[in-house]
């Protein structure tokens, strides 16, 4: 289970930068032949005057930068949580984890603020998500504020509901059993339209400056809507008795839970964007974390918002 966590932990960014960090270093490596092992030279000069070759040894360098950060992650969770051990006490949950450097956690379940529970999409194919628990009051400083975390590194998903509900007992709603409400039909337009306009520049400098192959860049275009589609086809919320949900993402689904006694404030928001398209989007606040609930009509935005409202003013 360890192994497949940290398969499933891939950074793509760290591969991009492997990539072009190797890309750079053959090109130096080429300018000062005398100084280099032929071997390493040849191997990381990329072949700039055939494009054939030139995408073969870029896919190359691509597959093998994600095999060594797959089993570089791997490697590290091992470490990092060897012999994990979870106990729900009296008091809260007790954690145990580390090869070299045992780390002890212990969060009661009173001072418990957020459960997000993490289900990346290659996660998810083996059956699986992690649990995050965060507290206010404990642990390190963060942000002015003293906050402890808890990983449960792999839960079965059948099983997600139950760990979250035993990590804060307030909540009396499971999302892997309930369904959930959807965002507006207008969010998809306005994901897209936002998508859109952050990425048209971009592609187009990359045309101008490195024709003609910036024009692969296009492909981010279609990629971005239709990843646009598949966050908002997924996403989902609810606000019923003492529970908040909100589900976002589908390569990299997240789930936050939240006891509505442990709200501290609310916020409605509404950008250019979400004016134009009649959205508004809320931030609930506690007392070291947020969640943001997905893009809701203006008028159905307003009434949660009034719904939310007795339960700050019991607290008060």
């Amino acid at each position: 289970e360890l192994v497949g966590y940290g398969l499933s932990s891939g950074k793509p960014g760290l591969v991009l930068v492997m990539v072009f960090g190797a890309v750079e270093f053959g090109e130096m490596l080429s300018a000062r032949e005398n100084d280099a092992p032929g071997w390493v030279s040849d191997a990381l000069q990329m072949p700039a005057g055939d494009p054939v070759q030139f995408a073969a040894a870029l896919l190359g360098l691509v597959l093998l930068a994600f095999v060594v950060s797959w089993v570089g992650s791997a490697f590290f969770s091992l470490i990092r949580h060897f012999s994990f051990r979870l106990v729900r006490t009296k008091e809260g949950l007790y954690t145990e984890e580390g090869l070299f450097t045992r780390r002890h956690v212990e969060i009661p379940t009173r001072k418990v603020q957020v459960v997000m529970a993490f289900e990346p999409l290659m996660r998810r194919l083996m059956g699986y998500g992690t649990v995050y628990v965060e507290t206010a009051g404990l642990g390190v400083v963060v942000g002015g504020a003293r906050r402890a975390e808890a990983v449960i590194p792999m839960v079965e998903q059948d099983r997600l509901g139950v760990v979250c509900q035993q990590a804060l007992p307030l909540i009396d709603e499971n999302p892997w059993s309930t369904p959930l409400l959807p965002p507006h039909r207008n969010a998809l337009y306005r994901a897209v339209v936002a998508w859109l306009i952050q990425w048209v520049p971009v592609v187009g400098l990359l045309v101008f400056f490195y024709w003609p192959w910036g024009l692969l860049g296009i492909l981010v275009l279609p990629i971005g809507v239709l990843g646009a589609w598949l966050d908002y086809r997924f996403q989902g919320w609810r606000v019923e008795g003492g529970t908040v949900v909100s589900r976002r993402g589908f390569w990299k689904r997240r789930t936050w839970l939240m006891a509505r006694d442990k709200v501290q404030s609310v916020h409605l928001e509404q950008g250019p964007l979400m004016r134009r398209y009649g959205l508004g989007r809320l931030q609930i606040l506690v007392a070291d974390g947020e969640v943001f609930l997905p893009d809701l009509a203006w008028d159905r935005a307003n009434d949660l918002l009034e719904r939310l409202r007795p339960v700050l003013a019991e607290e008060e």
